[in-house]
């Protein structure tokens, strides 16, 4: 008995080794070496002034408060717009051409993408500002990416656009796997659509919702290529998050040290605004 139990054990270590391996060499490592710049001098020896300096740096507690601002606002965006696109969808027979025009964004690289928005905002040959100029809705040309009151915003709404249809796309499979008897039972009690789906759609596809909202926390607390490729932090270091200073800091100045110190102290903030998405996102039915 206790041989095969040791046959067990070995078996099951070798069969997560892989994964632990991975988990290792992509997620510890390079989380340890972060806190290890974090916390010492050029030299390599141990020192606190990299926290200090950042926690003190006024640019610094800027950008962690629009860090806030940007996930906060990220995923409200992609929540709201996600789902009514997903139970829109839901409705449409043959939906599947309208989903995979949807879908386009998403498919786009990053990079191009942001050089997409860039061109819309452009004060002189935007688009957008061409549109509201020639049908009178605007005197002049809009400065979304120079005025420093609204350019957070249209940094934002760029990458919202992008991954907004990967939430229609998971709510989408979600809403798919709810019975139809659910919805026929809550007709038969004459229940209005509005009931039926606080009552039953949204308990049943929230996994689904607090998935995304977890997820799209990570990626959004990380991202700095939106803010550096439209704005570089500007104007007058208005739209400047965590991750953008910290690229800043790394490349500008070639200070690893206080890039890492940035990233590390920002951690406890991501961490405590996951718990609060996860504890909003799971309520009961």
């Amino acid at each position: 008995m206790i041989k095969g139990l040791r046959h067990k054990l070995s078996y099951n270590f070798f069969a997560i080794l892989p994964v632990l391996l991975v988990f290792v060499a992509l997620l510890a490592f390079p989380l340890i070496y972060e806190f290890i710049l974090a916390f010492q001098t050029f030299g390599g020896e141990f020192t606190l002034k990299n926290v200090m300096y950042v926690i003190q740096d006024p640019l610094y507690r800027a950008s962690l408060l629009r860090l806030v601002i940007y996930i906060t606002v990220d995923i409200s965006i992609k929540f709201g717009v996600g789902l009514i696109t997903a139970v829109s969808l839901r409705q449409i027979k043959g939906y599947k051409i309208i989903w995979g025009l949807l879908l386009l964004p998403w498919t786009i690289p990053l990079v191009p993408s942001l050089f997409i928005w860039y061109c819309l905002y452009h004060p002189e040959w935007g688009t957008i500002n061409y549109f509201l100029t020639s049908t009178g809705l605007t005197k002049g040309p809009i400065m979304f990416l120079g005025d420093p009151n609204i350019a957070l915003y249209s940094i934002i709404w760029a990458h919202a656009w992008r991954f907004t249809p990967l939430w229609t796309t998971t709510l989408l499979a979600g809403l798919y796997g709810i019975p139809e008897e659910y919805y026929e039972s809550a007709k038969v009690d004459g229940a209005t659509p509005f009931r039926t789906f606080i009552r039953i759609t949204l308990p049943m596809i929230k996994k689904f919702l607090l998935m995304n909202a977890v997820l799209s926390l990570i990626w959004t607390a990380g991202d700095f290529a939106s803010v550096w490729i439209l704005t570089r932090g500007g104007p007058a270091d208005s739209t400047h998050i965590v991750g953008s200073y910290a690229y800043w800091f790394m490349l500008a100045q070639g200070n690893f040290n206080i890039a890492a110190a940035a990233l590390v102290c920002a951690l406890p903030l991501v961490i405590l605004l996951m718990v609060i998405f996860m504890k909003i996102m799971a309520w009961r039915r």
